[in-house]
């Protein structure tokens, strides 16, 4: 084999190697491109998404092994916490929960690759950021809406209930949290 050849051949090789992991062409998620953050005030909330059964059907065999988020602003702390089946609009138990503050760069989108890929069984998944707010400030992103009736739970602290976004403020989005499948 032509040397020329054959360092080009090795070029793509490396190049389709190296992108791979970054490539992810499956999410599971309802939001548009990112639009703004809702200003809430200082406080700990959970913000997720809901993916049932009829959502994650369609990829039975696949793992998740990323979450991607926007991040508007800096918050003092953030949780990744990812949830089986529940109950209506509660998710079941927790089956990943991870610190992600130092990791998370605000103004931006943010990938985080979970060490341990979960499984897709055809059950409901739920993915969310626990964020406390030192003060009243913008934290995860979302689109203009319309919301989907999944894409904007809300976990209030201080009532310790779950809703959406919609019903508790009025407007309509979807939080810019997204599952990558591989």
């Amino acid at each position: 084999m032509n040397t020329k050849y054959f360092y080009i051949l090795l070029g793509i090789v490396l190049l389709i190697g190296a992108c791979k992991k970054d490539d992810l062409s499956l999410f599971l998620n309802y939001d548009g491109n990112n639009s703004t953050s809702p200003t809430l005030p200082g406080g700990t909330y959970e913000l997720a998404v809901k993916f049932p059964a009829s959502e994650t059907n369609d990829f039975i065999g696949n793992t998740l092994s990323r979450v991607d988020f926007y991040m508007t602003e800096e918050t003092q702390f953030v949780r990744l916490k990812i949830y089986g089946a529940g109950n209506g609009n509660e998710p079941g138990n927790v089956i990943f929960s991870k610190d992600i503050t130092r990791e998370v760069k605000s103004g931006k989108w943010n990938k985080i690759d979970l060490a341990d890929p979960i499984e897709i069984t055809g059950e409901e998944i739920w993915i969310s950021l626990r964020v406390t707010l030192s003060n009243q400030q913008q934290s995860v992103g979302c689109d203009a809406g319309p919301g989907h009736p999944e894409g904007s739970y809300v976990f209030l602290d201080d009532s310790d209930t779950w809703t959406t976004y919609d019903v508790w403020v009025g407007d309509s989005i979807n939080w810019n949290i997204r599952g990558g499948l591989e």
